[in-house]
């Protein structure tokens, strides 16, 4: 009789069943967290009101901003040097093209290009042959002519003697009279034409008109040069004179007019004679000063500039031309104007201002409007009064208000006095006219 196998229990689960969540128990969870919010909430706006209402009220902050111990610079009336530079170009002083005179055949150069010759050194060869050949013939033809001068001279003579006898008629006379006078012209032609030979054998022999710097040769030995033909270039060479040399700079319309009418009242002072002082690209001083000897007079329109020019030795040959330098004007002051140290100024998108110390020794910024830039000084057009007292240091650590405590002055009272005439200057409206 077969039994019936039975059947396998189920292994019993290692967790035991999550019990269902009670509907009371999760109600009172929601509202407890809901709470808390609410709590953290009310705390953070009441914050944010005391703080909010605490300001508006001007109450004091919990914790004073330290005084900062500062230097100043009392303001006082000075005079200063102006001091203004300009981008200026050298000039030679004088610019002579060495051409050939006379057609020829270029023979030999005998200076050196890029350095310096001497008035009067020879330059150039050029070919003699044709040139000798036609003085030649022109010594020549002035023999003719003084043979025929001659011929005509004796004829006239005998028949001066033969006309009394009625051997001569007198129109016979007056021919040989008039042969003569032909004669007579012809050998001051011949004369002409041979001294003109002369010239043209002279000008074979090409030499520099002034003492400069010779330019690269424009034309290489065995050039024809052709005279003759208006279009061909004769150009040989070019000399520039550099000693002296001129230093040119534009001065804008603005600064002529602004500086004139300080002059007309008495608050620009200018020397006798103004220099400048050349400034090289790399940042070096020229040794030598130059004199200021002319100041166009025609303001250019398309630049609105007006050109001033001065005049400077250049003995060791270091200026070029062509070259860019920075021209500072010297012998320029301005008088009883108000200046402070460069570093005591603060640049702002809305303008210049300075922090001063005020009465109740608290930092209070000042606009002011600024003119010109000299030695380490700004001179204030207005914005000041003589006796502000103009911070100098601290002044990214100072905002309005702040509590200072003003050291011992260190620094002079007043801008220093006038530069000698060696010291910068600015170029002027009032520079003298040529």
């Amino acid at each position: 009789m077969s039994q019936t196998a039975a059947p396998t229990p189920k292994p019993a689960s290692a967790h035991p069943p999550r019990p269902a969540p009670n509907p009371e128990t999760r109600g009172r969870v929601g509202w407890w967290t809901l709470f808390a919010l609410s709590f953290l909430i009310a705390g953070a706006v009441a914050l944010y009101y005391f703080k909010y209402h605490q300001t508006a009220s001007g109450a004091p902050p919990h914790h004073a901003p330290p005084t900062i111990p500062v230097h100043v610079f009392t303001v006082t009336p000075t005079t200063v040097p102006v001091e203004l530079s300009y981008l200026g170009q050298t000039e030679s002083s004088k610019s002579v093209e060495v051409r050939a005179r006379v057609a020829a055949y270029l023979q030999k150069r005998l200076f050196e290009e890029g350095y310096a010759v001497t008035e009067g050194q020879t330059l150039f060869l050029l070919e003699r042959t044709n040139l000798e050949s036609q003085l030649s013939l022109e010594n020549a033809a002035l023999l003719q002519a003084q043979a025929r001068n001659e011929q005509a001279r004796k004829q006239v003579e005998r028949y001066k003697s033969l006309i009394s006898k009625d051997v001569v008629t007198l129109k016979e006379l007056e021919d040989w009279e008039t042969t003569l006078a032909v004669s007579a012209a012809d050998i001051l032609a011949a004369r002409a034409r041979i001294q003109k030979a002369e010239l043209d054998l002279s000008y074979t022999i090409v030499k520099a008109p002034i003492t400069g710097i010779a330019g690269k040769a424009m034309k290489d030995v065995g050039s024809y040069l052709d005279t003759m033909n208006p279009a061909a270039d004769s150009l040989l060479a070019v000399i520039r004179k550099v000693d002296p040399i001129y230093v040119q700079f534009p001065v804008s319309e603005r600064d002529l007019i602004q500086n004139q009418l300080l002059a007309d009242a008495g608050t620009m002072f200018k020397n006798k004679a103004l220099k400048i002082r050349v400034r090289l690209a790399d940042g070096s001083i020229y040794s030598q000063l130059g004199t200021i000897d002319f100041v166009d007079s025609y303001v250019d329109p398309a630049t609105g500039t007006a050109l001033i020019r001065a005049t400077l030795a250049n003995s060791d040959l270091l200026l070029r031309p062509g070259q860019f330098v920075r021209a500072e004007v010297l012998g320029l002051e301005r008088k009883n104007v108000l200046a402070v140290p460069q570093s005591a100024v603060l640049q702002t998108p809305k303008g210049a201002i300075v922090m001063l110390a005020n009465a109740h020794n608290q930092a209070e910024p000042r606009p002011v409007v600024l003119g010109e830039w000299t030695t380490s000084y700004w001179i204030v057009n207005s914005g000041l009064n003589p006796g502000d007292r103009v911070i100098l240091d601290h002044l990214v650590m100072l905002p309005p208000g702040s509590p200072i405590a003003v050291l011992p002055e260190s620094h002079p009272t007043s801008t220093p006095a006038p530069a000698p005439t060696s010291a910068p200057a600015s170029p002027p409206a009032s520079l003298p006219a040529k």
